[in-house]
């Protein structure tokens, strides 16, 4: 009778085999939480096999994100806690980070923890890198915007609004009691002609009581008079003794026609050959020869124009030969 019992038990009860990591719960949601608070929750699970479980790694997402089990092993039927702790000093807005916990479990070797919730900040700055990708070299004038908002303030007021640069012009225009914009503009010819490219920072203060001073950064990128398409040349896995080719496209930005004087490259084994237009677009030829050398190497083509902006242009070339 007894017998009978036991073998009836057993069809009931799961066998499980080898250790396994059962969790109450693998996602917790910290709900609304101010910036630069830390939160901690203590995911806790139990080992619901038969054999002792080991722990052997608990890695966070991101820096911003820690975990330590209190131990590594644990025997059958013993639980334990996983407390994961969030810094939020570097986020706004709604956030999802992960923990992967790894034992030697042989069901489920990995498994992924996850928090979630929302950061509330006394304001927010969107965005806070403002790009201006290829600017032409004359006086029309291109703009952005950078939106501060508050959710926290009754009213948001900023002051004292300024550029680290001149070529930067700032506009301050409140949207409503909780946003404001600032205009950002600039000119290509404002940019100073020694540079090809400009950085600057946008400053400006707040009557916030937690943040009292807000930033944003400026870049500007003056466009070329020729584009070369691609910027770089790679013959990276070349094989000896066998040549290689490719081809770069160089396009005026402005449409109009420009003459291309020489060109060379510093690598000795590196030829190139302009080819003849078609409707304004030149065609350069690089050719890796047969006589390149085993190794590494890098240098450049060199391409003189008859363009008073740009009287030289450099196209990087880097490569290997096996």
């Amino acid at each position: 009778m007894l017998r009978t019992c036991l073998i009836a038990l057993c069809c009931f009860l799961p066998l499980i085999a080898g250790p396994k990591m059962t969790f109450e719960k693998m996602e917790h949601d910290f709900g609304t939480i101010d910036k630069g608070e830390k939160i901690t929750h203590k995911f806790s699970f139990t080992n619901s096999g038969d054999e002792v479980l080991e722990i052997s790694d608990v890695k966070a997402s991101c820096g911003c994100t820690t975990a330590k089990p209190e131990k590594a092993s644990y025997q059958p039927g013993e639980s334990g806690v996983i407390p994961v702790t969030f810094n939020s000093s570097r986020f706004s807005g709604n956030i999802t980070k992960t923990v992967t916990v790894t034992t030697n479990s042989t069901e489920e070797p990995k498994q992924v923890l996850r928090i979630k919730g929302m950061i509330a900040t006394e304001m927010d700055i969107s965005p806070n890198y403002v790009s201006f990708p290829e600017v032409s070299r004359n006086d029309d004038v291109v703009t952005r915007e950078v939106r501060i908002s508050t959710r926290q303030l009754e009213k948001l007021e900023i002051s004292e609004v300024t550029a680290s640069e001149d070529f930067v012009k700032l506009e301050p225009v409140r949207v409503s009691d909780k946003e404001w914009k600032i205009v950002v503009s600039i000119k290509g010819n404002d940019i100073p002609a020694d540079r090809q490219s400009a950085q600057a920072q946008i400053s400006f203060k707040t009557n916030g009581t937690k943040i009292t001073e807000g930033f944003a950064r400026v870049h500007a990128r003056v466009a070329q008079p020729v584009q070369a398409t691609p910027r770089s040349v790679f013959f990276f896995n070349s094989k000896k003794g066998e040549a290689r080719e490719t081809t770069i496209t160089l396009k005026p930005n402005d449409s109009k026609e420009f003459k291309v004087l020489k060109s060379s490259s510093d690598v000795a084994f590196v030829s190139t050959e302009v080819q003849d237009d078609i409707d304004g677009v030149k065609k350069l030829k690089v050719r890796l020869t047969e006589e390149a050398k085993e190794g590494k190497f890098n240098g450049v083509i060199k391409l003189e124009t008859d363009i008073a902006g740009m009287p030289e242009l450099i196209i990087p070339i880097r490569g290997s030969v096996n």
